[in-house]
């Protein structure tokens, strides 16, 4: 079990940091409170796939937390203290299962900072989890191992989930990854090893995790990409592989139509709940893009 410690600031986006099969297969209605729980008879919340969200144990019991604050936790795995960060909604409901993002950050940040800022726009709609990455000793600063499945930190995320949805209301069917930098590597990562569990995912200037020889198992996961074409920190070219094969996985056509936010794109002939969404700048170097990231995802992620 956590324990958790003292409420932190809500406002977390930052830039810099260097870098170190969706759950369901129909795209759902929106993430916005308009549809009915059936199973709690009456709290709002979305629909998943036509029927209710898939509740989790923590549905119903007491919450301790602070709302619309990042509140910290501490976490054992495998020996381990690792701390993350949980944002409950503001006016969180006990009985409304919510959806989960996970936020993971760019090098040298924690669970509430250097993230992309999706609270911001995902307001009263999810929960915000965000675990902090442990102290690589070579560069003294905090940084994700993406490798391959067999990261501490793949454990770390496992972890996590098996404890936020025991500790709260959440819909498992509506999990979902956002990663910067370092961050947006191992969202990758967990694409490819924990497609199962994740709905979809979205990364800001990242890369293919392995090296381009991890063997994935998902079978395709949907995805956001945000990335400058000018980022010498994090090339572009690590985010173009890593989409090729998901567009290869899930069945895309190479030909797109315009997506929102500017200057989004939409890859065409996708399988059903299985979407790609490209977004490439020019000018903005490595950064988190806020304005662009915050509310690009929260689209994406509430069309499930």
């Amino acid at each position: 079990m956590s324990g958790s410690g003292a409420a932190g600031s809500s406002g977390n986006a930052g830039a810099g940091g260097s870098a170190g099969g969706g759950a369901g297969a129909k795209d759902a209605g929106p993430i916005d409170g308009s549809a009915a729980d059936r199973s709690t008879g009456g709290s709002n919340d979305a629909s998943s796939d036509g029927g209710g969200p898939t509740r989790s144990p923590g549905c119903g019991l007491p919450a301790t937390d602070a709302p619309a604050m990042f509140v910290r936790h501490m976490l054992d795995v495998a020996g381990t203290s690792r701390e993350y960060y949980v944002r409950l909604p503001p006016m969180y409901d006990v009985n409304r299962a919510y959806p989960v993002i996970f936020v993971f950050h760019g090098a040298g940040g924690t669970g509430m900072s250097n993230n992309v800022p999706i609270q911001q726009s995902s307001g009263a709609n999810a929960i915000v989890v965000g675990g902090t990455a442990l102290v690589n000793t070579t560069e003294m600063r905090t940084q994700w191992q993406f490798n391959n499945a067999a990261s501490p930190d793949v454990a770390f995320f496992d972890a996590m989930v098996t404890e936020v949805t025991g500790l709260y209301c959440v819909d498992r069917s509506r999990l979902f990854g956002a990663g910067f930098s370092s961050g947006a590597w191992f969202a990758n990562l967990l694409g490819c090893v924990r497609g199962n569990v994740l709905r979809a995912y979205g990364v800001v200037a990242g890369g293919m995790p392995g090296g381009g020889r991890l063997m994935c198992t998902a079978g395709g996961i949907a995805a956001w990409f945000l990335h400058d074409a000018s980022d010498t920190e994090n090339p572009i070219a690590g985010n173009v592989t890593t989409r090729t094969r998901l567009l290869t996985d899930n069945g895309c056509a190479m030909t797109t139509v315009p997506d929102t936010p500017t200057p989004c794109v939409r890859y065409e002939g996708c399988r059903p709940g299985y979407p790609v969404v490209w977004c490439e700048t020019t000018g903005a170097g490595h950064a988190v893009q806020g304005t662009i990231s915050g509310p690009g995802m929260w689209q994406f992620f509430s069309s499930f």
